[in-house]
């Protein structure tokens, strides 16, 4: 399964490199992609692949985790559709990290019948003893799910939660 990352700052770092030390994925899997040089840095230190368009990250991946600021969200959606011509977007697993940001905000921003997983990690995963709390969008399947399940317990514990309740866990 390859795995891209929209934005590799400290969380998406994290996850990366757990989920590739804890074997879930291999470090040829991942794929990054963000527009800080920085971030374009550690991502090549770690041996990742650098996605330098969106297009090319979405074309290659089977889950993507979307690790940016609840801010910078809604021009994420806008990338994504303007970099997704000719892409069934239905056929890939995205991940938000975006705290406070519900599903149906990300359904409406990604598009109808795209699977979903509204994620809420703690810095603690920064040391890989971290407390993930997990709600499943309405068209992510059980593989997905336990997918994420999986790399997020790479970085730590993981608690799967209604999403009416994933505000307790912000």
């Amino acid at each position: 399964m390859k795995v891209g990352f929209i934005g590799f700052g400290k969380m998406g770092q994290a996850l990366a490199v757990g989920a590739v030390q804890g074997r879930v994925i291999k470090a040829n899997e991942v794929i990054g992609f963000d527009l800080s040089k920085a971030a374009k840095k550690e991502i090549k230190r770690h041996q990742f692949r650098v996605a330098h368009r969106l297009g090319d990250l979405l074309r290659r991946c089977d889950c993507i985790f979307l690790c940016v600021k609840p801010q910078q969200i809604k021009a994420v959606y806008q990338k994504i559709q303007e970099e997704a011509q000719g892409l069934n977007l239905s056929q890939i697993c995205f991940v938000s990290i975006a705290a406070g940001i519900p599903l149906a905000h990300l359904q409406k921003g990604l598009g109808k019948k795209v699977p979903l997983i509204r994620v809420m990690p703690n810095t603690p995963a920064l040391l890989n003893a971290g407390v993930s709390g997990v709600s499943r969008g309405r068209f992510a399947k059980t593989k997905h799910l336990r997918f994420v399940k999986d790399l997020l317990q790479s970085v730590g514990h993981v608690v799967e939660v209604p999403e009416s309740k994933m505000h307790v866990v912000t």
